[in-house]
């Protein structure tokens, strides 16, 4: 039905994003085939670049099933999920593929996801992404704050150095999600 594309794909991606949380179908978390069904359904959402209000919510409920699964099929999509911004309507897609790739990292091991260097360059980068816009100030540090809770979450040197370097961020939620992430 995802892949049918009408203004109801979200609504639909909501369900199943609530069926991957429920705890009595922990089969669906370790379906390969439905993640890379899932995973290429918002690869085709984020080249189509659809700025529609509902398709702006159908990948964020795609990154978010793709964040729940316990294997990593979907990273690559929800990494060019975080960093892709052609409007400031995508800042909500990045936000929740940036909260996604933290319940990954959960699900599929540390280890693993400190070894992808795509996932650590974008955490880098997003941890550092600032706004000179006033208006965008605040959703620029939301992302940032994002980026250091996951950090957190990867854990490992890398991880731990950008982290330090973000206990300084002017966004009181970064320093908070970095401390965090070191304590942790």
């Amino acid at each position: 039905d995802l892949q049918s594309l009408n203004k109801a794909s979200w609504q639909k991606a909501f369900t199943l994003s609530d069926l991957l949380r429920d705890s009595d179908r922990p089969e669906l978390k370790r379906d390969q085939e439905l993640a890379k069904e899932l995973a290429e359904v918002l690869q085709s959402e984020l080249t189509a670049a659809n700025m529609d209000a509902s398709r702006i919510r159908l990948r964020v409920f795609l990154c978010k099933c793709l964040g729940e699964f316990e294997v990593p099929v979907g990273l690559p999509q929800l990494i060019e999920a975080a960093r892709q911004e052609r409007d400031a309507k995508e800042i909500d897609v990045r936000y929740a593929a940036l909260e996604s790739l933290a319940v990954l990292v959960e699900n599929v091991g540390q280890e693993p996801m400190q070894q992808e260097a795509d996932l650590l360059a974008l955490l880098k980068e997003t941890s550092r992404e600032f706004s000179e816009d006033r208006d965008r100030r605040g959703l620029k540090g939301e992302l940032r704050s994002a980026a250091a809770f996951t950090l957190g979450v990867i854990g490992g040197v890398e991880a731990l150095e950008e982290l330090n370097g973000l206990l300084v961020d002017p966004y009181p939620n970064v320093r908070y999600n970095a401390a965090l992430g070191l304590a942790r």
